[in-house]
């Protein structure tokens, strides 16, 4: 699978109460798992009262739930109209943005540098302490500087890259790789720009 990027806009409000509920954490990244158990504890239920008519919908359910395929940023940017997810671009799309090439830490202090790699650790439960988010100030100052994107820098960097090793799907750099990466900058500063009207804080994981 790789590690990806995506991001999640949510209320302060929202954030608090999860922080504040980690039964509630697992419920908000994962329904999927909710939606699953709830159909395997209805088939089996109808199972035991040998309901063959109710088992064969329910099954059916399941087997379409199980298949379904997740949503990617190389079909479809936007997940949904709170998610939106940068899948395995995240250290080129950093790249681009600042020309520092790390894996987890950021020395750039700019806007810019926080768009990936930025944010404060949301929760401390185990297994969400990577998940980090950006405050609704941060958020605003990111929709600025994305805005007024410096592109013919981010072009130069673009076409500096050469062989350097960086964590991406397209090992190779071309016009059409260009262009998807406009997309992605597109779609990022819609996402921060909705946030910040609506004066949300984003989630990064």
């Amino acid at each position: 699978m790789g590690i990806t990027v995506n991001y999640q806009r949510i209320s302060l409000e929202r954030l608090t109460e999860l922080q504040s509920n980690s039964e509630r954490i697992e419920q908000f990244f994962c329904p999927e798992n909710l939606r699953l158990d709830e159909l395997m504890d209805s088939l089996k239920q109808a199972q035991t009262q040998n309901n063959n008519k109710l088992v064969k919908q329910l099954g059916a359910e399941l087997r379409e739930a199980l298949s379904q395929d997740k949503a990617s940023v190389y079909r479809n940017h936007l997940l949904s109209q709170t998610q939106l997810s940068i899948e395995k671009e995240w250290q080129a799309i950093h790249y681009l943005l600042t020309g520092e090439i790390v894996f987890d830490k950021s020395q750039i202090k700019s806007p810019l540098g926080s768009i990936v790699m930025g944010g404060e650790r949301a929760f401390s439960e185990p297994g969400y302490e990577h998940i980090r988010y950006l405050n609704s100030i941060e958020v605003k100052e990111i929709t600025q500087a994305l805005n007024r994107l410096p592109m013919p820098e981010i072009r130069l960097r673009f076409e500096q890259r050469r062989s350097t090793k960086i964590y991406a799907q397209r090992d190779e750099w071309n016009e059409e790789a260009w262009e998807f990466f406009q997309q992605i900058f597109d779609s990022l500063t819609r996402f921060f720009h909705q946030a910040a009207v609506n004066s949300e804080v984003i989630l990064i994981y």
